[in-house]
């Protein structure tokens, strides 16, 4: 493969017009590859197609696999859709079953789903945003729907996501909106422990090797990142699930 830049490989089931619609089964991963170098990640950003993961090796010693963990590839799709039912609440508040209007295809973002500006569940998070910022001293501008308007603040993101961000006890968040405590990070086991916070990504990252996945934009927040770079780079094994 020759160098390029922020290329996607994609892999369809039984589709020949190959198209990237919610009425197929279709996924990818991502990659960009320098002249002596590669970057890859695998993602849910948007969806959970197909299951996938991927082993990268290269001659820098790197030998990592990223992707749908072995759990989850060893299980018929009928369960894993199912595990998503029943992992996912409804209620006034937020639609999580929302992500499966298109199933048996997909499950898509929560965004997608009514948790963005205009749809039924815009204000998910909404209350929790005032308490952080509030609590926190934070002068840039609330957040939106979703947590959308943070590309600046990648940290205050993901807080929001994984419901982290502190409105008792002791500001972690300066008044521009950073961390100023990279221990918030420290224990993954305190993510997603209290509402509102996103059911998507919790359960999209349960399913995922060593926890990796890219649920929301800047789930890679702390180290969380489902991306990986190497030099020289020489195999490259995909597997694609049912």
């Amino acid at each position: 493969m020759p160098a390029n830049s922020a290329g996607r490989m994609y892999f369809f089931l039984n589709d020949p017009s190959l198209a990237e619609d919610n009425t197929d089964y279709w996924d990818f991963i991502e990659f960009t590859v320098g002249p002596t170098s590669i970057n890859m990640d695998t993602t849910r950003v948007d969806a959970f197609g197909v299951k996938i993961a991927f082993n990268l090796s290269c001659g820098d010693g790197t030998n990592v696999a990223l992707g749908e963990n072995e759990e989850t590839f060893m299980e018929d799709r009928s369960v894993t859709f199912q595990r998503y039912t029943n992992a996912a609440p409804s209620t006034s508040g937020g639609d999580f079953q929302a992500d499966l209007v298109y199933a048996p295809y997909r499950i898509i973002e929560p965004g997608a789903a009514g948790f963005n500006a205009g749809g039924p569940d815009q204000s998910y998070y909404t209350n929790y945003i005032s308490d952080i910022w509030a609590f926190n001293g934070i002068t840039i501008p609330l957040a939106g729907p979703n947590g959308s308007g943070l590309g600046s603040n990648p940290d205050l993101s993901a807080a929001i996501f994984r419901h982290t961000a502190p409105i008792s006890g002791t500001p972690e968040f300066n008044a521009a909106g950073d961390l100023t405590n990279q221990g918030m990070w420290g224990n993954p086991a305190s993510f997603y422990q209290q509402e509102p916070y996103d059911h998507y990504a919790q359960w999209i990252e349960a399913q995922a090797i060593n926890m990796q996945q890219y649920a929301f934009p800047y789930n890679d927040a702390g180290g969380y990142s489902s991306d990986i770079g190497c030099s020289n780079p020489k195999t490259l094994l995909v597997a694609v699930g049912w």
